[in-house]
């Protein structure tokens, strides 16, 4: 082939291959299911190689689509980003990311300032416990603390395993050695119940006095209490890495709670080629990696 495809059947072949649903990318693109196809056959034909396996309901990408539409899909974000530097325009969308408040304050808000492309992303956090609808446009990316499958539509990636661990200050714990001495202190509630289901597991049973302790509807408010002394603590591992890491808070030596769901990132994958949920999730995991 000695010419580049037309941008209209690149654009077209996109947005298709990122639903695998020629009617949505129609509906996206504000033209009929017919023209999108019919760009895609025109490309196809172009390129003597197949992109969609047409099946029986619908379609689904080759191998050779799948790689090719990766490309095009770095290569349009290309595209956008040069021509808004010819016209002196600096990208900077909002962009509303979702997050539990424990999460906001544990781990997140420390390395917002860490964000380099601040200047280009109008990055907009709203912490809420309440579940964000992110095809609906209630927000473009959440981290949820909730395993997959989700709703049609949602593309994820795993932020973080679920690890969970029991801390306290240093002089609490070192007099905590059995599980026997654990159910004997101060415990921490949040609103996931980890407690009992820990002592069902170690002891075969739930004390009363594992009810009795002070009670948060949130993560980072036990987490607090135990930095100030005022118990013990079972919490995601990934909310105290800081505490753990300078001695503020350390781990109990005895049986590890069980794991609970991971941290995933996702989005709608309609804004599968917006630049700025790009940037956001890149950073989000390379901050992960860290």
């Amino acid at each position: 082939m000695s010419h580049l495809p037309s941008l209209t059947a690149l654009r077209a072949f996109e947005a298709a291959a990122r639903y695998e649903n020629f009617r949505e990318a129609a509906e996206e693109l504000n033209v009929t299911h017919g023209a999108v196809a019919q760009q895609i056959r025109g490309l196809e034909a172009d390129l003597k190689t197949p992109l969609f396996q047409r099946l029986t309901r619908g379609v689904k990408l080759t191998p050779e689509g799948r790689a090719y539409a990766a490309d095009i899909r770095q290569g349009l974000h290309t595209l956008k980003d040069a021509t808004n530097k010819v016209l002196g325009k600096a990208e900077k969308t909002a962009l509303v990311l979702s997050v539990t408040p424990s999460f906001a304050s544990c781990w997140l808000l420390p390395r917002l300032p860490g964000f380099s492309d601040l200047s280009k992303v109008d990055l907009q956090v709203s912490a809420s416990e309440a579940t964000s609808d992110v095809v609906g446009g209630e927000a473009d990316l959440a981290i949820r603390q909730s395993p997959p499958p989700y709703a049609k539509g949602i593309t994820h990636k795993l932020l973080f395993p679920g690890d969970n661990v029991i801390v306290g200050l240093p002089n609490l714990i070192r007099g905590i050695v059995t599980v026997e001495d654990l159910c004997d202190s101060n415990l921490l509630h949040d609103g996931h119940a980890g407690w009992a289901g820990y002592f069902a597991r170690n002891l075969g049973v739930v004390p009363d006095k594992v009810e009795n302790g002070l009670r948060f509807n949130q993560a980072a408010m036990c987490i607090r209490m135990a930095c100030g002394g005022e118990g013990i603590a079972l919490v995601p591992k990934i909310l105290v890495q800081k505490e753990l890491a300078d001695g503020t808070l350390v781990e109990f030596s005895g049986p590890a709670p069980d794991a609970g769901s991971g941290f995933y990132l996702v989005w709608s994958e309609k804004h599968g080629c917006r630049r700025d949920v790009s940037r956001v999730c890149d950073w989000l995991l390379q901050q992960a990696d860290a």
